[in-house]
């Protein structure tokens, strides 16, 4: 996949810059890691530094056509220590004091790298591996009883109220546990109250919904980096890494943020793009529960998907939203487009207005304005570039989203786990079978 606008660049940047497996591998390590570094709330100009180079080298890799491909050897030593390190990183300092997570995490890693000598196992070493990183994160839930997340409490407040009270959810939520506070707006599509309803009406709590999409991601991401004799141990230990990121793997277990969820509807879609009817419905689900699922990744995605399956989720989106939408309009479009209303920019969040801001650079509300829309167009050429590909279209979907989150005004950790997501799976993709995976 040649781009002649890049060949001087590309030249420039094989020397120091390895095969594109090293790339992508040094930009997830490296965003990550910065990702991580603010969530240990310390906001210094390293940890910016660190998701800036980490979105940079996810663009080259992604794009930049002329890196030359690694082996498979390479590549096994390349992305098991990738996730070995952050594997490490998250069992040594746990988002909270969790010694079963911890346990359990590290466990995982030792177990990936032990199941590489038995070969009868390494097939099952991805699920086996899964398991454990799953288990500690149902620890986390368990431990975390009632996180105090406005995220994790309006999904909670907002299946209770429509479920046992008939309440609409874009009405303001009281919050029962602190009844003095201003209350709670759901600003979600309706589609993420019943993504997340079994789980709370059936297990008592919303979060084993996003435990549930990262399983989900793994079984419908699997098929489509298959190949002949089975998943390389790189393409497994890729597929594992965004479920170890250091504190962000845990934080969603406390904030309530539901990209997982996301995530499992999207790998399942692909998976399942042969079946018009179910891609669709997952697709469909996807759009009505987060609104920028309709972007990344379904616009990044539309060169793989069948009409059939691109019809059925604009209908199934459509019935789920509509009858919302009838119940109040006024209240649902106030509470729905509260994201799109432009606030002043946080300095909160990991975005480069905050960096520059912090840095005595105050570019202002247009500033920010015209970086985002920056971010959006850059988006989409990044996309184009990538059809041909479903490997580079998934990569491109992770790597722009990381850009546009970098470049937008209001993005917090779960914007870029859920861009690296993308990217790893992409990147695991690219050494599929085309008849067999993707």
């Amino acid at each position: 996949m040649a781009y002649p606008a890049f060949p001087l660049l590309a030249s420039a940047l094989r020397p120091w810059l390895w095969s594109r497996q090293r790339v992508a591998a040094l930009g997830l390590l490296l965003a990550a890691l910065g990702v991580a570094h603010r969530l240990a709330f310390v906001v210094t100009t390293a940890g910016a530094v660190l998701v800036v180079a980490g979105t940079v080298l996810l663009l080259v890799s992604a794009l930049v056509p002329g890196l030359a491909p690694a082996s498979d050897k390479e590549s096994n030593l390349t992305f098991t220590g990738l996730f070995l390190v952050l594997a490490m990183a998250t069992a040594l300092s746990p988002y909270s004091d969790d010694t079963a997570a911890t346990l359990l995490t590290a466990a995982a890693a030792i177990t990936f790298v032990v199941l590489e000598a038995v070969p009868q196992a390494r097939q099952v070493r991805l699920y086996v591996v899964a398991a454990l990183v799953l288990a500690a994160h149902g620890s986390l839930v368990l431990q975390l009883q009632f996180p105090k997340q406005d995220v994790f409490r309006f999904l909670t407040y907002g299946v209770d109220g429509l479920f046992h009270h008939g309440l609409n959810p874009y009405l303001p939520i009281p919050d029962p546990q602190s009844p003095d506070v201003n209350a709670l707006t759901f600003t979600y599509p309706p589609g993420a109250l019943l993504v997340v309803a079994p789980f709370r009406l059936l297990l008592g709590d919303v979060r084993w919904a996003f435990l549930a999409g990262e399983l989900l991601f793994i079984v419908g991401a699997a098929p489509t980096a298959r190949r002949r004799g089975g998943l390389a141990t790189w393409q497994q230990a890729l597929l594992l890494t965004p479920l170890v990121f250091p504190r962000a793997s845990q934080a969603f277990f406390d904030y309530g943020n539901h990209e997982w969820a996301l995530l499992g509807l999207a790998a399942l879609a692909v998976a399942l793009r042969r079946r018009w009817l179910w891609s669709g419905l997952l697709l469909g689900t996807g759009i009505a529960t987060k609104q920028y699922f309709i972007v990344f990744p379904v616009a990044f995605l539309l060169p793989w998907l069948s009409r059939g399956a691109l019809v059925t989720a604009a209908l199934t989106t459509a019935v789920v939203v509509t009858p919302f939408a009838l119940w109040d309009w006024g209240r649902f479009w106030r509470d729905l487009s509260d994201p799109l209303r432009w606030p002043p920019p946080n300095p909160d969040r990991l975005t480069l207005v905050t960096m520059t801001r912090q840095l005595g650079l105050d570019v202002g509300r247009a500033g920010a304005a015209v970086l985002a829309g920056g971010g959006l167009l850059l988006a989409g050429a990044s996309g184009w570039l990538a059809r041909a590909s479903l490997a580079r279209s998934l990569m491109a979907c992770g790597a722009s989203l990381a850009l546009f989150t970098l470049l937008s005004n209001y993005a917090a950790y779960n914007y870029y786990v859920y861009a690296l997501a993308f990217f790893a799976w992409g990147t695991a993709v690219s050494g599929a079978d085309p008849d067999i995976g993707s």
